[in-house]
């Protein structure tokens, strides 16, 4: 029985010792990787913090359950750090909900920048930390252990109630990067923990049997928070990463984890990695992908699609951006199958309008403004583009096609200026004082 225990041990602690590596190594991938376009909305030195946090309580937690020697000192540890964590999950969700709302990102975008909270979280564990220290020293050991694992379960029902009352709102919110979503299930899995770790705590009957039940619960519930706050992000961006942009050290942790098999595809603002871009990309296409899923990921998200829209304007770009934006709402209108008239647009044509031309009038409005020669806001595509999308504009062609070919109608033209903003305009965007604001509330460059 000695030695089963052993063995079990052993695994328990060859495991966490992996896990907590990994965690480590993506922690760290998220914090050299903080700059890059998909992870910078995602408030990457407050996830940083958060995942160190929570693997910092995990690998202690474990091996002072393990290993059964100095508990106490190891908690003394591990809480403050648990408690850091927690507070920064708390101050991601305040600030995507600052950060996505123009109203509150203009009244408190500097306060929320990062780098501040950041500083704070680090001087509040070190205050922590002294006094809990201090406190060991006058009271015991054990007894100020014992508040601390009693504190365990009040902390987490704090950061579970503050993710509740931010939940309403984080609801509202369809940023490119899901954060709300991920917010949220972080609140889930607190949730789900409380009952669970108050059991444990009231059923076990042995110190044996408290070890493995503990084991268990922290194994399930923490992990799950790294990976939400940290791993996956960073996995969906590692394949499109230059190798050489990632320290030596932190590929090594990085390569503990068999996550780069072949044959996976990915989702990024949805739209699809092809396999063969993801596990061999060329320099090329590479940078083609990160590229295309920049524009479409600032065009999915409402503080970005505002900054680019300004930044569009000062440049003398705003029709090209404007048609976007209203060939996506083109779309929207043919899925919903309205009823409109014939090209000349008429009103009292389009209560009398068949519904094998429903949608021409909303194509017409599309030629007219952006594409037939002289339009007011006359976009630069092919001659042989605006060729097709003129006769497709005709009632008769118009009506021989089905819904599918009608939601095609501006796709090439899409795709030519979809390809001008990219290679003209990307790059001195992503330098610029609107992309900064957007992205962190301040248009002096601290990201």
């Amino acid at each position: 029985m000695g030695i089963a225990r052993l063995v079990i041990d052993a695994l328990i602690l060859v495991f966490s010792s992996a896990y907590a590596l990994i965690s480590l190594g993506y922690v760290a991938t998220m914090w050299h990787l903080r700059k890059n376009f998909f992870i910078v909305l995602r408030s990457p030195i407050l996830a940083c913090t958060s995942g160190l946090g929570i693997t910092v309580r995990y690998i202690v937690t474990i091996y002072g359950l393990v290993l059964g020697r100095n508990l106490e000192i190891l908690n003394l540890i591990g809480f403050p750090a648990l408690l850091i964590a927690e507070i920064a999950v708390i101050l991601t969700a305040l600030r995507l909900f600052v950060m996505y709302y123009p109203s509150t990102r203009a009244k408190y975008g500097r306060v929320t920048r990062e780098k501040p909270w950041a500083c704070g979280l680090a001087a509040t564990y070190l205050l922590v930390e002294m006094v809990v220290w201090l406190a060991a020293a006058m009271q015991g050991t054990k007894r100020v252990a014992v508040v601390m694992t009693n504190l365990a379960p009040l902390s987490a029902f704090v950061t579970l109630m503050a993710v509740v009352c931010l939940g309403r709102q984080l609801k509202r919110i369809h940023d490119l990067s899901n954060m709300g979503r991920d917010i949220r299930l972080v609140g889930i899995i607190l949730l789900i923990c409380l009952p669970v770790f108050t059991a444990i705590r009231v059923l076990w009957g042995s110190i044996l049997a408290f070890k493995y039940f503990f084991v268990i619960f922290i194994t399930i519930s923490h992990p799950p928070i790294v990976w939400i706050l940290n791993i996956r992000p960073i996995q969906e961006v590692l394949h499109h990463a230059p190798r050489n942009s990632i320290p030596k050290g932190v590929q090594v942790l990085l390569a503990l984890s068999s996550r780069r098999r072949g044959g996976i595809t990915s989702t990024i603002v949805g739209e699809a990695v092809t396999p063969d871009v993801s596990q061999n990309p060329s320099r090329h296409s590479r940078e083609s992908y990160v590229e295309s899923n920049r524009l479409a990921g600032i065009m999915n998200y409402l503080p970005l699609r505002e900054a680019f829209g300004e930044f569009c304007q000062k440049s003398l770009c705003s029709e090209s951006f404007q048609f976007l934006l209203d060939a996506s709402e083109f779309r929207g209108v043919i899925v919903e199958g309205p009823v409109d008239g014939d090209a000349n647009g008429s009103a009292e044509e389009e209560n009398e309008a068949p519904t094998h031309t429903s949608g021409l009038g909303d194509v017409a409005t599309m030629v007219n403004e952006y594409i037939k020669d002289g339009a007011p806001s006359e976009i630069n595509i092919g001659s042989d583009t605006k060729r097709d999308i003129m006769e497709l504009a005709k009632v008769e062609a118009f009506a021989s096609l089905d819904q599918d070919a009608r939601l095609l109608i501006f796709v090439q033209a899409e795709r030519e200026i979809r390809r001008i903003l990219e290679d003209n305009l990307m790059a001195r965007f992503l330098a610029s004082a609107q992309y900064k604001r957007a992205v962190d509330g301040d248009g002096h460059g601290r990201v």
